[in-house]
């Protein structure tokens, strides 16, 4: 699977994003999001999201629910986890994320308890969107509300830090 984005990647640098959306990557993408069948998919496409948006935006946003479905926690945090902690933080995905950024920080996830490096990653994330001004406290979402709930202190904390270590 990550061989096949990389070769839509080459492909798109090539100028053929005709074929590579909707003649070559689209449909394996359909493929694997319809079987359910290999959770690992879900890592690849939780890690190789941007870039994927990056060949076709439109089908990533048709498909959110199916790359973080909800109702499927092993999937779910499958694509998250990686996304959270493999991929830079990039604005344009943060929009298309902004609901599953909200949903993780609105649900006690048990992954938090043993995952230091998900929760700073997580609070890293915020802290480089609130610094681009992506995200404010005066946010309608309440994104940095929820970050600074009791129940994310970790997250809160890791964005703190990074934010102090700025100013010094």
């Amino acid at each position: 699977m990550s061989a096949l984005i990389e070769f839509a990647l080459w492909l798109l640098r090539k100028n053929n994003k005709d074929a590579i959306s909707s003649k070559f990557l689209t449909p394996i993408l359909d493929e694997l999001i319809a079987k359910e069948k290999y959770p690992e998919g879900w890592a690849v496409l939780g890690r190789y999201l941007p870039w994927i948006m990056l060949i076709n935006k439109e089908w990533v946003k048709k498909n959110l629910d199916k790359i973080f479905p909800k109702k499927d926690r092993a999937r779910f945090d499958a694509a998250w986890l990686t996304y959270i902690n493999y991929v830079p933080s990039f604005d344009e995905a943060f929009e298309v994320l902004r609901d599953q950024y909200l949903y993780v920080l609105s649900n006690s996830l048990y992954w938090k308890e043993n995952a230091k490096r998900t929760y700073f990653k997580l609070g890293e994330s915020l802290a480089s969107f609130y610094a681009r001004g992506k995200v404010s406290l005066n946010d309608k979402d309440e994104i940095l509300v929820k970050l600074f709930e009791e129940k994310n202190s970790k997250e809160g904390e890791a964005m703190m830090s990074l934010i102090a270590a700025d100013i010094s």
